[in-house]
């Protein structure tokens, strides 16, 4: 009970603040505020990995597959970008009617605009890369480069919807950081990218790696284990380490 009253105390005034104008939350964002700490972190976590890192994988790799074209090309990076933010949007919207919670419509709309370019993107970084690096360092590159689009993007988005101030950056930032995770694991779905992948990351991961003669929805399968893993790494850790009320997933 002594816990809890500090906790109380001590994170709702800076929830205040911090909800006061987001679009991430509805009316009366204290309502969702996870008064229970890393278990609620953790409910989130689960949520967030299945409808938007699962969901993302999931539609970039089937219409990376159904596209038929090479990976080097424009037409690829833009459908699998379609893909991630489709598939992101769309999952959100089903996850708030099954949970009958309202929502508004920016709030899908702002997590699909941020994951179309990072979904974009992420291709093109990959082939750079593997030019140059062998799986380990072509990985840290890729998370780094895709946590550091979806951090921009959403920040850009976000002026559309309510001014970005620092609260809001604070939660941005520790999203972002959970998807750098996704997008290096991701790195693991796309094994035939790499002539060296001797590392103990693809060692690890490698079960969900495609093959070029797979088919569309093993292909889909195994991408959106890829980048859900990757995002559950990271959360996991950062869910550990951050203190109440400085996560995006403290407030929902």
């Amino acid at each position: 009970m002594a816990e809890e009253a500090w906790f109380n105390e001590t994170t709702r005034p800076l929830l205040e603040i911090m909800t006061e104008s987001s679009p991430l939350v509805g009316d009366d964002p204290l309502d969702h505020v996870h008064a229970d700490g890393r278990w609620g972190r953790t409910v989130t976590t689960l949520e967030a990995a299945l409808t938007g890192s699962f969901s993302g994988g999931f539609c970039w790799g089937v219409l990376g597959r159904a596209a038929d074209t090479s990976p080097a090309t424009l037409a690829f990076a833009v459908l699998t970008g379609l893909g991630s933010g489709l598939g992101v949007g769309v999952a959100t919207l089903v996850y708030y009617a099954c949970k009958r919670q309202r929502v508004d419509i920016e709030v899908p709309a702002l997590l699909a605009f941020a994951s179309f370019w990072t979904g974009l993107v992420w291709q093109p970084t990959l082939n750079l890369a593997a030019r140059y690096m062998d799986f380990g360092w072509a990985a840290v590159v890729v998370g780094f480069v895709g946590g550091c689009v979806f951090l921009l993007c959403l920040r850009l988005g976000r002026v559309h919807v309510v001014h970005p101030d620092r609260f809001t950056l604070a939660r941005d930032v520790t999203l972002g950081l959970a998807i750098v995770g996704q997008e290096a694991v991701f790195a693991c779905s796309q094994g035939p990218s790499f002539d060296r992948r001797s590392h103990i990351g693809y060692d690890i991961l490698g079960f969900v790696s495609t093959t070029r003669g797979m088919s569309v929805g093993l292909v889909g399968l195994k991408s959106g284990a890829a980048a859900a893993i990757g995002f559950l790494i990271v959360q996991t850790c950062l869910n550990v380490v951050l203190p109440a009320g400085s996560s995006w997933n403290d407030v929902y």
